[in-house]
């Protein structure tokens, strides 16, 4: 399982995800670095994917054809889900897969949703009426304070850091979920992951946002009225 984490902005969409990855044999659990964010289509769309590793296998084998997904945002974004189908029947991948792709409308920012599963049950793309999304461990607890705080007109930075933050913290407490976390942000103009020293820079204020909501509740003194 894996977490990957979409907030919706006043010009652009910022996408957080884990890296971790595991495999399982019959004498345990090896861990690995396994990056859940994606620059498709020409570096236009970012990819957040969650469940095996066949979610990354397939989107890249689809990237090295080189195609290009232009014309009206819901139908290019429907030939590319239905391309990645695609693959997995051919190539007979194995694995639930779930992906989230973020992207513009013609200057407004969007997300869609699609999975494929091992049960032989999916679903194509569809296009999701939310300003935050999430895939893979999206219930977690950490999402609260996306659902609390976020705001329609935050800018680059303020998305980053919440993004980041609810990812952080969903991997202190979920062993599913690991760092380091990667934050990709799309524009209109196109997208991009943000660099190892702008992730520093990131990670740093998010465990200062960690240490000051630890600080309000060791620090405060709670006094209740006698009953």
């Amino acid at each position: 399982m894996s977490l990957a984490h979409g907030l919706i902005g006043k010009q652009s969409v910022v996408m957080a995800a884990d890296s971790y990855g595991h495999s399982n044999d019959p004498g345990g659990m090896y861990g690995y670095h396994f990056s859940k964010l994606m620059l498709v289509n020409q570096d236009r769309w970012i990819l957040g994917i969650a469940g095996s590793d066949s979610s990354r296998s397939i989107p890249e084998e689809l990237q090295r054809k080189q195609f290009t997904f232009d014309g009206q945002i819901d139908d290019a974004v429907l030939r590319y889900s239905k391309e990645i189908f695609s693959i997995r029947v051919e190539r007979s991948y194995r694995g639930d897969c779930y992906f989230l792709l973020a992207a513009f409308d013609n200057g407004v920012p969007c997300f869609y949703e699609w999975h494929l599963l091992d049960s032989g049950s999916g679903q194509l793309s569809r296009r999701l009426s939310v300003q935050i999304a999430a895939i893979g461990a999206r219930y977690h607890g950490a999402l609260y304070f996306s659902h609390a705080y976020h705001r329609p007109d935050m800018g680059d930075e303020e998305l980053a850091l919440l993004a980041h933050f609810c990812v952080s913290e969903a991997a202190n407490h979920d062993p599913r979920i690991g760092r380091p976390i990667d934050v990709g942000i799309v524009r209109s103009d196109g997208a991009r992951l943000l660099a190892p020293e702008e992730i520093a820079a990131v990670e740093a204020a998010s465990l200062e946002v960690a240490s000051e909501i630890r600080g309000v509740f060791n620090g405060h003194v709670l006094k209740l009225p006698r009953l």
